[in-house]
């Protein structure tokens, strides 16, 4: 008669263990799934772009052409939603970690840049807690100076401080009338907190999809790597 060893049954305990554990964290994405469906309306504002999941940079990228204008809208919310933790949202931004959706709203930064013949705007923002645009920098660079890699993105302004190309002083030095209306210049593309909230609603509604089959995955790895514990005579 073959019997399992006293060590193969303590494993096999903490093994089941471990899948009834994550059995329970699918239960509960199951439920931020359904309670977060589609919203008509925000799907009706992303009609215009054209999205992209970046894994490598984590991060997701809204794009669309407006006249004559390239418009980029990039949202590193994958790499956001990592970070997150409860203590680090009561304790640096205040805001209520109970609505995953909202907290990630206004702990992200947006980068947007506007491409056309003459040259490219980078802007980055953010939201504050009465749901209004910031403008946290702002760059312009004439597109013709050779100085400028072709391969830099939003998610790189930091190289302007280190280049040799002019693009503008620190936001902080506009007055307060040129930085309105550059946020007025966005409003009128369409980049409004609604459309931003719509891209981290999506992006967050995938990452949970995701996040959920991820864990269906490791429990068959687990259950099926513990049928297969050799037995001792």
């Amino acid at each position: 008669m073959r019997i399992r060893s006293g060590k193969t049954l303590s494993s096999n305990v903490l093994t089941e263990t471990l899948a009834l554990k994550l059995t329970s964290e699918i239960e509960i994405m199951d439920q931020l799934i359904q309670d977060y469906k589609p919203n008509s309306v925000n799907e009706n504002l992303l009609q215009k772009y054209t999205i992209a999941d970046n894994l490598v940079k984590n991060c997701t990228i809204a794009q669309r052409e407006w006249n004559n204008e390239n418009i980029k809208i990039t949202v590193p919310v994958y790499s956001a939603r990592n970070a997150y933790t409860h203590q680090k949202a009561n304790n640096e931004t205040g805001v209520d970690t109970t609505d995953e959706i909202r907290f990630f709203l206004h702990s992200l930064s947006f980068f947007v840049q506007i491409t056309k013949d003459e040259g490219i705007m980078f802007f980055k923002l953010s939201i504050s807690k009465l749901n209004d645009l910031r403008l946290d920098a702002f760059r312009f660079v004439n597109v013709s100076s050779r100085c400028l890699p072709l391969n830099k993105t939003p998610l790189d302004m930091d190289w302007f401080k280190k280049s040799q190309i002019y693009s503008g002083r620190n936001v902080r030095y506009l007055r307060d009338s040129f930085r309105m209306s550059l946020l007025s210049y966005l409003k009128e593309r369409d980049i409004t907190f609604e459309v931003l909230q719509a891209i981290v609603t999506r992006s967050w509604r995938k990452e949970n999809a995701l996040f959920k089959s991820w864990l269906a995955n490791t429990v068959k790895f687990l259950m099926s790597r513990s049928k297969e514990e050799p037995v001792s005579a």
